[in-house]
């Protein structure tokens, strides 16, 4: 699980910044700026994904 875990994190931080740049060469700008209410949801999905005993870890909050 926690390869798992560490190899999608690996994985979202490569792919998120390379997307953004092939939107700008593409001609469609997008960026990574949230609005509050994609904000508040994120951070539910993030908070309903945590396992339970890290949510209780000092440090380990989402929101």
């Amino acid at each position: 699980m926690i390869i798992a875990t560490g190899s999608g994190t690996q994985f979202a931080l490569f792919v998120a910044p390379v997307l953004v740049f092939a939107s700008y060469l593409a001609g469609m700008p997008m960026s990574l700026v949230f609005n509050p209410f994609e904000y508040v949801n994120l951070s539910r999905i993030a908070r309903e994904c945590t396992p339970m005993p890290a949510r209780e870890l000092p440090g380990a909050r989402v929101g």
